[in-house]
Parts: structure tokens; C-alpha cells; sequence
């Protein structure tokens, strides 16, 4: 496919085509071509550079991948705690809200290149630890649920979000919000 890289982006403004721009073409590749996406030959077909290029930001292709898998959790995990601890308020439902407004085709993109590279699969393992115990001392935290309850409770959310991302994607931000209302009327009940 076409470059990436649109208007406004460092590459167009100075010419040069930085370590940023790898990891946010990277992620575009991803999400479209799957792991085929991420060769360097198509990483610098797609970039229109040279490997040269590509080997001044990244000492190898395994570099690159573990720099990529860390943009992905910075912008799919990281942003998203930060954001709904920012927000004050209500976090669970902060948190509902945040989350849903992902951009689910690069966690279900992600979650494809798991099944096939073990890199990914150990980061994807570690982000859904890490998104899971933040789900869970927020219904410790704010709910006062007990530990395991809140982890039990965050289990069946999580299943349900990231059920829905792979199996229908095409389903806006508005239907999963009413998934998680009736997830959360059902911890209630627990």
C-alpha cells in the first residue's frame, strides 16, 4: 500500500523519516497486513526508504518489533490509565468509556501477530496482566469489592472486550457500552 505517513507528520515537514514514524507506520502495516505487513522490505516499500534508513533507528528487526509492541501498549494501555485517572469522576465508567474508543482493529492486529511471534505473544500476555490488575483495584478501590471478587469481576469484562474486538469488530463504541452496563448491573449482583 501507500505510504502512511499524511499530511502534517515529521516526514513531511523536515523530510527526514524518524524512529516515530517506523513505529506509527509499523502499527498502520500491522493493522492492514498482518505480520506480512512487517518485513523490511515492506516496512521500506511502504516508508519509501532505504534499510539503511530503517537500521539507523533500530539496531535489528527484533528491536524494531519490541519498540512497536511498546507503542502499542503506551497507546492502547498506558493513554488509557492515564486518561481515566485524569478524568476524575466515576473511573470504571471513565475507564468503559475510554476503552471503547480504542482503536480495536490494532488490539485484535496485535493479538493476530501473538499467535505467531512469540515476542508478541509475551507482550500481549503482560498487557493483558497489567490492563486486568487496573480493572481490578478500581472495583477494590471504588467499589469495594474484595480482591477476588474485583479480579473475577474485571475476568468477565475483559473477556467480554476483548471477545468482542475479535469477533465483531465492526460493532461501535455505543453497542459495547451496552455490553458493559449489563456486565456491570451483573457484578452488582454478585
Amino acid at each position: 500500500g501507500p505510504p502512511v505517513a499524511g499530511p502534517g507528520t515529521v516526514r513531511e515537514r523536515t523530510g527526514r523519516f524518524r524512529r516515530e514514524d517506523w513505529l506509527e507506520l509499523g502499527l498502520a502495516q500491522l493493522v492492514a497486513h498482518g505480520r506480512a505487513g512487517l518485513t523490511l522490505e515492506r516496512m521500506c516499500e511502504a516508508a519509501g526508504r532505504t534499510r539503511g534508513s530503517f537500521y539507523h533507528h533500530f539496531a535489528d528487526h527484533e528491536a524494531f518489533v519490541v519498540a512497536l509492541l511498546g507503542r502499542w501498549r503506551e497507546r492502547q494501555t498506558e493513554a488509557v490509565v492515564a486518561a481515566v485517572e485524569s478524568a476524575g469522576g466515576e473511573r470504571v465508567g471513565s475507564l468503559h468509556e475510554v476503552a471503547s474508543a480504542l482503536d480495536h482493529a490494532l488490539d485484535v492486529a496485535v493479538r493476530r501477530y501473538a499467535a505467531a511471534e512469540p515476542l508478541a505473544r509475551d507482550a500481549v500476555a503482560a498487557v493483558d496482566e497489567e490492563r486486568l490488575r487496573y480493572v481490578t483495584r478500581l472495583y477494590v478501590e471504588d467499589h469495594g469489592r474484595t480482591p477476588e471478587s474485583a479480579r473475577r469481576i474485571a475476568e468477565i469484562e475483559y473477556a467480554l472486550f476483548v471477545g468482542m474486538q475479535v469477533l465483531w469488530p465492526e460493532r461501535d463504541a455505543a453497542e459495547l457500552a451496552s455490553y458493559k452496563a449489563l456486565v456491570g448491573a451483573l457484578a452488582e449482583a454478585v
